[in-house]
């Protein structure tokens, strides 16, 4: 009888084979889109400064001064907060490297179908 074989198989074949690929895919992948998004920004911010005159910093001042410190945090938020910014990107980044693997290691398997050279006169549809 036919036995398929599981469609997601995250085993040592497939983490020592694929993994380090994916996971330099997904650097270089991030890598660019975190130097895409602050260049956007840098970019936003200095349209700003162009566009600002004196008049407008020192009329501003007094909002700007009362904004700086109401935003103080406490160091406890502040590390639960870098914690769980850590962790989801983290997460993010070994989710995306062994679903990339897993996807190179389908892709990379092949379903060629092999002579019917086995024992019992079956052919398989996966190579072993």
């Amino acid at each position: 009888m036919f036995t398929p074989r599981p469609l997601f198989s995250v085993g040592p074949g497939v983490l020592s084979k694929y993994l380090i690929g994916a996971k330099i895919f997904v650097m270089i992948l991030l890598g660019v889109l975190t130097g895409y998004v602050m260049a956007v920004d840098l970019a936003e911010d200095a349209e700003r400064g162009e566009a600002l005159t004196m008049e407008e910093y020192v009329a501003g001042y007094d909002d700007y001064k009362a904004d700086l410190i109401a935003s103080e945090i406490p160091t406890a938020g502040a590390i639960i907060a870098g914690l769980i910014m850590i962790v989801g990107v983290l997460s993010i980044y070994e989710a995306l490297s062994v679903a990339l693997a897993w996807g190179i290691s389908v892709v990379g398997r092949g379903y060629e179908r092999p002579a019917d050279d086995s024992a019992d006169g079956r052919r398989s549809w996966y190579r072993d």
